[in-house]
């Protein structure tokens, strides 16, 4: 193998860690559509999209919404199904957690483009996150777990916050996530930050300069 294209920086430190040579590999990163203009008006609360089980650490973000008294201000939309669903249901309405089922990929694309942050609280590593490069081509910023890929697309305090994927840590990561100027300047940043690595163009980008260095390798002069 002359290069190797994982997909995240935690994916390349993984492969390091297993004995392959870190010289030999660039990160080309998945991409998204890119939907164009984006609405500059603020988002509206917090947004959780995915399957509702443990690895996806759904207890652990629905207590720390719960310990972050940030549900005063915000609400929390959770969109998906599975065997927590029951969880999700029983919450207590006044800590403003509306659960939203299971919705097709157009209509959750339309929630995040509503919601002024997505959180990504997965307590497994994640190899990337599609979730949170969904939301920064629409101008919103992440709130995400420590725990795998996910991290690597978020830079913390400027396109999001990243957090501990345990109780505390993501309340203390909810609170700082709550300020409306910080949503409002994390999502144009991590709009910003799509256009430059997360697009179309430059994840083929990559493919491209790769495969093209490979075609000329050893190629008479």
């Amino acid at each position: 193998i002359d290069v190797l294209l994982p997909v995240s920086e935690f994916v390349r430190d993984e492969l390091v860690a297993a004995g392959f040579d870190r010289s030999r590999m660039v990160v080309r990163p998945n991409f998204v559509d890119d939907p164009g203009d984006v609405d500059d008006r603020a988002g509206d609360g917090f947004v959780f999209g995915g399957r509702l089980t443990d690895d996806k650490g759904v207890v652990e973000m629905i207590e720390g919404w719960k310990r972050s008294g940030i549900w005063n201000r915000h609400r929390l939309r959770i969109a998906g199904s599975g065997p927590l669903a029951e969880v999700i249901d029983d919450i207590d309405p006044r800590f403003r957690v509306e659960p939203l089922g299971l919705v097709s990929h157009d209509e959750m694309l339309r929630v995040v483009a509503e919601a002024a942050v997505t959180v990504v609280p997965s307590s497994w590593p994640e190899p990337f996150g599609r979730g949170v490069i969904e939301a920064a081509a629409r101008g919103r910023a992440a709130l995400v777990s420590s725990a795998g890929g996910v991290a690597s697309l978020v830079v913390d305090g400027e396109t999001g916050w990243i957090a501990e994927p345990d109780p505390d840590a993501l309340a203390a990561a909810f609170l700082r996530a709550g300020d409306d100027d910080a949503q409002r300047r994390c999502g144009r940043a991590a709009r910003a930050r799509f256009e430059r690595h997360y697009t179309e163009a430059a994840s083929l980008g990559v493919l491209d300069e790769q495969l093209t260095a490979l075609a000329h390798r050893g190629a008479p002069r």
